[in-house]
């Protein structure tokens, strides 16, 4: 029954006054955005990247240390991992080679945050990561650097 003054095309779809302005976000729905893991050594860059992650509509799991990172990959299997080559207990060449070592799961992809030369990473052949980023770096560089490494993993 159509009812005066009500828009009809609203009523069906729901309120869409209640989302924020765009509409429904990916992040509206639990579960169907990439989750990422990011290991920073530095608190400050890791709520930093978080926070620009999240309002791009990534979920994102944080890590301070390797044994930190072993504890949330046990927990959960991220789309990709974000490793900066100076956690203070395990450089992230060890804490790659690890990851990367045949598990039997697919290849979780790989991004080193290098604020370094890069001479540490290349003396390691057991261990290529699949994207490195030198710091500093713009924000917009570490997006597409994270959906470059997306479009090119396996699918889980």
């Amino acid at each position: 029954m159509i009812q005066p003054g009500v828009n009809q095309r609203a009523s069906r779809s729901g309120d869409r006054r209640r989302f924020p302005r765009g509409g429904r976000r990916a992040g509206d729905h639990p579960g169907k955005t990439p989750m990422l893991l990011i290991a920073e050594a530095q608190p400050e860059l890791c709520a930093l990247y978080a926070r620009y992650l999240d309002q791009l509509n990534f979920q994102v799991e944080k890590a301070g240390t390797a044994a930190e990172v072993f504890s949330a990959l046990a927990r959960h299997r991220p789309a990709a991992v974000l490793i900066d080559s100076t956690l203070p207990d395990l450089p992230a060449w060890q804490l790659g080679a690890w990851m990367g070592a045949d598990r039997g799961a697919p290849r979780t992809p790989i991004i080193v945050l290098d604020g370094t030369d890069g001479n540490e990473l290349a003396v390691h052949p057991e261990f290529r990561p699949q994207e490195v980023l030198q710091k500093p770096f713009p924000l917009s560089v570490m997006i597409e650097t994270i959906r470059r490494a997306l479009r090119a993993a396996p699918p889980p």
